[in-house]
């Protein structure tokens, strides 16, 4: 089974997961924004998929989780299992406002040597 994953994604971002974010931002309905909150939306228009993956600079399995079928064991291996994720909710935001200054300069030059390398991965 496919459900929403988009509450845990939104508050690593940074962002206030709530169904008010999604109907501001998005502009999505209450109704549409409550289900997707509860990650029970059953019905998504790729257009409304392609606007989510563009304003939280995401993938389509970034906001996609793959319950498995108790009743169905999928292949070691099979490719759904890269889009099963966990129920834990991790914020970075709280874990960055903890740290000490020299600890967030640390992080900060591996955030800029690891955009760095991603941008020019050959040299």
């Amino acid at each position: 089974m496919f459900k929403f994953h988009i509450k845990p994604l939104i508050k690593a971002k940074g962002y206030k997961a709530n169904t008010q974010f999604l109907r501001t931002r998005f502009g999505f309905s209450p109704y549409n924004s409550a289900t997707l909150m509860k990650g029970d939306a059953r019905a998504f228009t790729l257009d409304n998929l392609e606007t989510m993956c563009i304003n939280l600079n995401c993938t389509p399995n970034d906001l996609i989780n793959y319950i498995p079928d108790p009743n169905f064991k999928l292949p070691p291996g099979h490719e759904l299992h890269k889009i099963t994720k966990s129920d834990s909710l991790w914020n970075p935001i709280e874990h960055l406002k903890m740290m000490a200054p020299e600890d967030l300069d640390e992080i900060n030059q591996y955030i800029v040597d690891y955009k760095k390398k991603k941008a020019n991965p050959e040299g």
